[in-house]
């Protein structure tokens, strides 16, 4: 495996950006559900990976004790 160094910064405007696309994704799903009179929301594979890739982000970053505050996480 190659370890590549990247900025702190840099992996919270990815993480800024999952987390947007993974809000306009539930809303989607949800909207979708909404539409076709459902009781719940079957999320696509698309918000379950966004989500999935945000949170495994948010939990790199942690583990590396970056300040979260500022993407609110």
């Amino acid at each position: 495996m190659q370890i590549v160094e990247v900025e702190s910064s840099d992996l919270l405007k990815i993480f800024d950006a999952l987390a947007k696309a993974n809000s306009y994704f539930v809303k989607r799903d949800e909207m979708n559900a909404a539409i076709h009179l459902a009781d719940t929301a079957r999320y696509s594979p698309i918000t379950s990976t966004v989500e999935s890739a945000k949170e495994r982000l948010g939990h790199i970053l942690v583990d590396n004790q970056v300040d979260m505050k500022e993407v609110g996480w």
